[in-house]
């Protein structure tokens, strides 16, 4: 589990940081946890407001009847899309991809994918990538005018925007499928040579986000 843990500001001494009114600073650290997790059928004496809904409860309902997005929640993407200032087109392919350029994401068709669900996680994923922009966040992976499919830098920013994207499918109630197994021996690459990585590239994800949700003054939950 991915979450920002938030210490005391120190110098390089050690000693704590204060601001001119005397208050105590802090900074954020990325911290990564493993832990140990268990499906409730698994699990005996638990409390009732932990137990399996039985079969004719409403929260059975399967995960496709939570995945079309609201009126309110289409609203907000279309919010998000206006603050950057991102193009979108719509074409007849088989590619979604984010083009620095032109500043502008090009998706399939909608009836294209699977679901509703996985065109908006899809979208996500590429408006992630729109904020390495050298006019928002400025990352290498997007900026670089070296970098090509299955490098390095492209790996990084591709587990930034898969990583970005899960966190606004979260906030968003989206539950969709991005198709990412191209990049898996990519990434592998990556988290070997670098073992702080992935710390790394969930903090880039968590900016991307923040800067994402910000015209809903909305705080990502990653």
């Amino acid at each position: 589990i991915y979450k920002d843990w938030t210490k005391p500001a120190e110098d390089e001494h050690g000693n704590r940081l204060y601001d001119t009114d005397g208050r105590l600073l802090t900074e954020t650290v990325p911290m990564l946890r493993q832990l140990h997790l268990f499906n409730v059928a698994q699990c005996d004496g638990l409390p009732e407001h932990m137990q399996p809904p039985q079969a004719d409860d409403d929260t059975k309902r399967p995960v496709e009847d939570y995945a079309v997005l609201s009126p309110e929640r289409l609203a907000d993407v279309q919010r998000m899309l206006e603050a950057t200032g991102v193009q979108t087109e719509a074409r007849y392919q088989n590619l979604a991809y984010y083009r620095p350029a032109t500043d502008t994401i090009v998706m399939p068709l909608t009836s294209q994918f699977d679901s509703e669900a996985d065109y908006w996680s899809t979208l996500l994923h590429e408006m992630v990538h729109s904020t390495g922009h050298r006019n928002r966040l400025d990352r290498e992976g997007i900026t670089s005018s070296s970098r090509k499919r299955g490098d390095r830098v492209y790996a990084f920013e591709e587990l930034i925007a898969e990583t970005g994207s899960a966190y606004l499918c979260t906030q968003l109630g989206i539950y969709g499928e991005v198709q990412h197994e191209s990049y898996i021996d990519s990434w592998l690459k990556v988290l070997r040579s670098d073992k702080k990585a992935l710390f790394r590239a969930c903090s880039k994800a968590r900016e991307a986000t923040e800067y994402l949700l910000a015209p809903l003054s909305i705080r990502s939950a990653a």
